[in-house]
């Protein structure tokens, strides 16, 4: 029902069953004195009122629509209005004051289910109404001729177990769960043998007059209760209230056994009865139904665990750190051949492979020490024999109560497809790198003779002068020319041109033979020996050995007046005393390589000025 039908309907409603109750209460209960054992009238509105609370249009206008139905059907029996306002005041107080109480938990029958919602009702039902009904003892005492203390002792456990007994049912009715009879009736079917045995026994000892047996209500109370729940409670306290209340009624039952006991001590007694039999009722279907809750949700629980378990593609392990107690999930069957039983049949470390068994031991150790997040790779053991690659996410767990990690849980996935790809990707990366290593090494040679070229020997040149400036010793720089190169060529051809360069730089290779030498083609005819840490001495002697190996060549040359193929040397040092500086280094040798030629070649010459900032004008020298 929407809140704008809502708040028009509900308030009619409630006016007209206030009203139509309470004039039938009066005029079929007039004069019969067991009209104040069970006062319905509250418990029937609060009723109606609570599943509605949270709109406050229909909050107020319902409570007023309960005061205006009782109120008219007292006037209607002639009550004076004095009586009538009070009552109908008094009762609205109450309705709000119980609303107020109730609503924020009690919205529905199902809520009431809860232990700490009986609570909170079977509180509110005894406390609203000793204040509420306070005012009313005074009219009901001057209507009845009764004390005020005896007025407000009937008035208030009637109201009170009105709440206890009319409430819970009719609230089943508007709000339940099982409140549709297709829903209801395999319950009551079921609990049939317990209904029809608390009904007899509820009969059997209220119209008997010889024993006191009030206690053996309870147990096919409780035998009621455990069948149907809070819903045994709801069909238990109106049965066993209508068969007590007629029974004492007609002077019948244990209530009247004791001699001289008057109506108005009959009324107390068979209300504080009928109170502790709402208290055992509610109270025991309350704690049941949240114990059955509770195993229900206990085993959704458990029924959904098993299902993400049993239907999870990654094995799960859950072990003690000693591995003495172990869970392995089904998925071990796929990833492993294993059962679940074999695999644990392992000891603990056999299911890792021998070479990852100290990593599985160290992760143990850390899990120990308090580090309770791990992942790692390793290999498990498959039932064919072989071993498959998984990668480990696990989490350690403290004791219950305790800041000791007593075990793990660990979800295992197969990483073997994973392991094989980085292995062809390592392979491959490997076969690149030295592909790489092979063009690099490509790059930096000459493509003639083999020997570096000019762009690695610049690189060489740049880092050796500064290093060498660093751990101030000296350095020697040769530079080599051919002698008449181009008229060997003219006379013998490109070819053999070629294959004299080829020897002459196998030559001047092996002559500077140290691993911390560089030799390079420069271009043409032109060659570059760097040789760090020499001296003027061990330049010169280098040269000059140099000069005997090409000699020794005997590569015949008839261009030149020497008749065979000779070089020309020239050699630079850089003294200790100044910064490294390429360029002037190169410059020196390239001016002692012009000596050489202008004392007719094939020979050396060793620049032995001091470097300066400024060159003649005739000066040559190049950079590499």
């Amino acid at each position: 029902m929407a809140f704008p039908r809502a708040r028009v309907v509900l308030p009619l409603i409630q006016f007209a069953v206030t009203g139509v109750v309470m004039w039938a209460l009066m005029v079929w209960l007039g004069g019969r004195q067991h009209l104040l054992y069970v006062w319905p009238i509250g418990a029937i509105q609060i009723a109606f009122l609570l599943p509605w609370w949270s709109d406050p249009v229909s909050r107020y206008r319902q409570v007023a629509a309960a005061a205006a139905g009782q109120l008219s059907s007292l006037l209607l029996l002639s009550v004076p209005i004095w009586i009538a306002l009070s009552f109908s005041v008094a009762g609205a107080a109450e309705l709000f004051v119980m609303g107020y109480l109730l609503s924020p938990g009690i919205q529905s029958f199902d809520r009431l289910k809860h232990r700490s919602q009986v609570l909170r009702f079977a509180t509110a039902a005894v406390v609203v109404p000793a204040i509420a009904l306070i005012p009313v003892a005074f009219p009901v005492a001057a209507f009845t001729h009764v004390t005020v203390r005896i007025a407000w002792l009937t008035v208030m456990p009637s109201d009170a177990l009105g709440y206890a007994v009319v409430f819970p049912a009719l609230f089943f009715l508007l709000t339940g769960e099982y409140r549709s009879p297709s829903k209801l009736l395999p319950h009551l079917l079921r609990a049939a043998p317990s209904i029809l045995l608390f009904v007899a026994a509820s009969i059997a000892i209220f119209f008997q007059d010889t024993n006191p047996f009030l206690f053996l209500i309870f147990p096919p109370l409780i035998l009621l209760i455990f069948a149907l729940g809070l819903e045994g409670a709801v069909f238990a306290l109106p049965i066993v209230t209508v068969v007590a209340c007629l029974a004492t009624a007609q002077g019948r039952g244990p209530i009247w056994l004791k001699s001289g006991t008057d109506i108005h001590h009959s009324t107390l007694v068979l209300q504080i009865f009928l109170c502790a039999v709402s208290a055992v009722a509610l109270a025991v279907g309350a704690l049941l139904d949240e114990r059955r809750r509770v195993g229900r949700a206990a085993e959704e629980a458990q029924s959904i665990y098993r299902t993400l378990i049993a239907n999870a593609e990654d094995m799960i392990i859950l072990s003690t750190l000693d591995g003495r107690r172990r869970y392995v999930s089904p998925a071990v069957r796929k990833l492993t051949g294993f059962t679940e039983e074999e695999f644990l049949a392992l000891r603990h470390l056999e299911t890792v492979h021998p070479a990852d068994r100290d990593l599985a031991r160290t992760v143990i150790a850390s899990l120990a020490a308090g580090k309770l997040d791990h992942t790692f790779r390793y290999r498990i053991p498959c039932k064919d024999g072989s071993w498959r690659w998984v990668e480990g996410f696990v989490r350690g767990f403290y004791e219950p109560n305790s800041q000791t990690v007593s075990g793990y849980v660990a979800t295992v996935r197969d990483i073997s497809s994973l392991k094989e790809t980085e292995e062809n990707w390592m392979a491959e990366r490997a076969v690149l790198a030295q592909e790489n290593q092979h063009l690099a090494h490509i790059a930096n040679r000459d493509e003639l003779t083999g020997i570096a070229n000019r762009r690695a020997f610049k690189l060489v040149l740049q880092h050796e002068t500064a290093r060498q400036t660093r751990s101030e010793k000296p350095i020697a720089l040769l530079m080599i020319d051919v002698d008449w190169f181009k008229k060997y060529n003219d006379r013998y051809g490109h070819p053999a041109g070629d294959e004299c360069l080829q020897l002459i730089a196998q030559a001047i290779a092996s002559t500077a033979g140290r691993a911390s030498d560089h030799v390079a083609r420069l271009g043409g005819e032109e060659f570059a020996a760097l040789l760090p840490g020499t001296d003027a001495n061990g330049a010169r002697l280098v040269a000059r050995n140099m000069i005997d190996a090409i000699a020794g060549l005997n590569i015949e040359h008839e261009d030149s007046p020497f008749r065979r193929v000779t070089v020309s040397i020239g050699i630079s040092l850089w003294p200790l005393r100044y910064t490294s500086e390429t360029a002037y280094l190169i410059q020196q040798a390239d001016r002692a390589l012009y000596e050489c030629k202008s004392r007719g070649r094939n020979t050396i010459v060793l620049w032995e000025e001091e470097l300066a900032v400024s060159s003649a004008e005739e000066d040559t020298y190049w950079e590499i």
